[in-house]
């Protein structure tokens, strides 16, 4: 196996594994609960499913009865413990943790050595164990109670208590103490940092949220600073969503998107009323003046460190598919994915909008302008994709 199929296999293990370990659960602490029960029982499943191995080699080496209830007791095993996980994953978990660990001391007190069930008391760890962290933490006492009576029991019946270990069950009591408070701790903590991560997730999501209103009123502003071009930044963004989703950008992009073409115009709050407003055509002086918004909305945006994967729209929207636009001269794919689809949507919007100086353009003319700009103004597939989402 070479490295690269190693390391695949690696990685189809590790996302089968939290797919096994993945429990529906209300809150964060069962949940938490539910992948330490369902690891238990996975650990449970392994030594079993090599005891059936085993059996499997010896009953075909040599077929008798007493290896076939073997083999019938571990299959049976087995299937409790596969039924057991199934439930946990469903979010049953304090049941769950309950039969399990009932089992286990049943399974201990009867099954394990019952001519001296002495030699089972440090067995009795294991539940006290999984109770305390699974269950909740004080199931380590109530666990305790049940190993005890189980195992006294089991010394009467075999032996009327001749070899009662006192001293084991003592010690065994201390490891219940023992475990209570260190999962009662533990619990504590994981439920403080639980508290601090719901309050974080709170705030940031009012502070996303102040940041996405200031931007949504940034926009605002220069809508009301350009009468002529009012909605034009809403319509523009919800567009280019659109194509973006329908190009296979991820959420996270998505948001960088919507935050680039509200402001794609920031730029345009450097440039002088007279120009913005003017009613007739600039000037060479004017249009280059009018051509540095995009530089000049990189210099207002990019030391604003949240916004700063948001600057590909504000900075290159007006570069062109052929290497002739501003304000850098990009060319094909030097230009950034976002910037090559708010060109197509910006223009059309642009077209299909009244202006003092000209009425807008139909639907239908303006769609045939930005298929005929295919390959010199716009990206070609920026553009096929477009005309896709219109035409549905």
């Amino acid at each position: 196996m070479d490295r690269r199929a190693f390391a695949r296999f690696l990685s189809q293990s590790r996302a089968w594994l939290d797919q096994s370990m993945a429990v529906q659960a209300a809150t964060p602490t069962e949940q938490r609960r539910g992948q330490l029960l369902a690891g238990f029982l996975f650990l449970l499943c392994i030594p079993l499913a090599a005891l059936i191995v085993n059996n499997v080699f010896y009953f075909v080496a040599a077929p008798s009865a007493q290896y076939g209830w073997f083999l019938v007791s571990d299959f049976l095993s087995l299937t409790v413990f596969i039924w057991l996980w199934r439930l946990n994953r469903k979010g049953n978990t304090r049941l769950v943790g309950h039969a399990v660990v009932l089992m286990v001391t049943l399974g201990v007190s009867f099954l394990y050595s019952p001519d001296n069930p002495s030699n089972g008391l440090l067995m009795y760890v294991l539940p006290i164990f999984i109770a305390s962290f699974v269950i909740e933490p004080k199931a380590s006492f109530w666990v305790f109670g049940v190993s005890l009576a189980t195992y006294t029991l089991a010394m009467y019946l075999v032996n009327r208590f001749l070899d009662y270990d006192v001293t084991g069950m003592t010690a065994l009591f201390v490891v219940a103490v023992i475990t209570w408070a260190a999962s009662d701790r533990l619990e504590n903590a994981v439920t403080q940092i639980e508290i601090l991560n719901t309050d974080l997730q709170a705030r940031n999501q009012d502070l996303q949220a102040s940041y996405e209103t200031t931007l949504e009123g940034w926009s605002h502003a220069l809508d009301l600073r350009d009468k002529e071009t009012e909605g034009h930044t809403l319509r523009v963004t919800e567009l280019t969503l659109r194509i973006a989703r329908a190009m296979g950008f991820s959420a996270e992009q998505l948001v960088h998107v919507r935050r680039g073409a509200l402001l794609h115009d920031i730029g345009k709050m450097g440039v002088p009323d007279q120009i913005l407003h003017k009613p007739g055509p600039l000037t060479e002086e004017e249009w280059r003046s009018m051509k540095r918004h995009p530089e000049l909305a990189y210099e207002l945006l990019s030391p604003i460190q949240y916004l700063a994967p948001a600057l590909d729209i504000p900075h290159y929207h007006h570069e062109k598919w052929d290497g002739s636009g501003y304000p850098v001269g990009l060319k094909g794919e030097e230009i950034p994915l976002a910037a090559r689809i708010f060109a197509v949507v910006d223009v059309y919007d642009a077209l299909t909008s009244d202006r003092p100086y000209r009425a807008s353009w139909s639907k239908e003319q303006t769609l045939a302008y930005i298929r005929s700009e295919a390959g010199r103004h716009f990206d070609p597939a920026v553009v096929d994709i477009f005309l896709k989402e219109l035409s549905e």
